[in-house]
């Protein structure tokens, strides 16, 4: 297990947008399975802190979205409040602070198999169908772009995360066909007959 501690130090009883900013902070933290506690001072001036606890390489992974969701909650709330920006930068930099550095660590990357020649030429597997899987997933993520980018209010990071997964799925399915399709070139390069001069 790991942790991130976020301590937020507020002057004076804060003002319901802060406080909310805060609590919505915690249950983006809260959505994605991580074990979350805030705690609150018994006086002011005092500290907010906030407790993420987690495994660390998935809080690594996490920090990211909790940097960009964080800035993204305070400007949906009031884009005009500077105690929001000026938490949201305090959040990003203590998060930033206690990434755990996983370098050198090895990762596995599994052979793929090839396919048949036919099936490359004029099946599934062929430019003419992996041309309209691209166009699929283009229509689908610009959609979904559109929807992510015009979503408003305080409780918007439900709706981007929801817009979120979409995204990453049809992102990396398209991907995964651009992949498709280069090694099929290359395949069909090595396989077909060179022209001879």
């Amino acid at each position: 297990m790991g942790y991130r501690v976020i301590s937020v130090k507020v002057n004076a009883d804060p003002a319901v947008q802060l406080a909310t900013f805060l609590r919505q902070f915690a249950a983006f933290a809260r959505f994605h399975g991580a074990s979350v506690l805030v705690k609150k001072p018994k006086e002011y001036p005092g500290n907010w802190v906030i407790t993420i606890e987690g495994n660390s390489s998935f809080l690594n992974e996490l920090t990211p979205d909790l940097i960009k969701t964080a800035a993204a909650i305070a400007t949906d709330i009031n884009p005009n409040n500077d105690n929001l920006r000026i938490a949201a930068a305090d959040i990003s930099s203590q998060l930033s602070d206690q990434v755990v550095d996983w370098n050198g660590v090895p990762v596995i990357t599994s052979a793929r198999p090839g396919r048949e020649l036919a099936a490359r030429l004029s099946g599934e597997a062929s430019f003419m169908h992996l041309k309209d899987e691209l166009c699929i997933h283009d229509k689908r993520i610009r959609g979904q772009l559109s929807k992510y980018h015009n979503v408003k209010g305080a409780t918007a990071w439900r709706q981007r995360h929801k817009l979120n997964l979409l995204l990453r799925v049809d992102c990396l399915a398209l991907v995964a066909t651009a992949r498709r399709l280069h090694r099929i070139t290359d395949d069909l390069y090595q396989r077909l007959p060179k022209p001879t001069s």
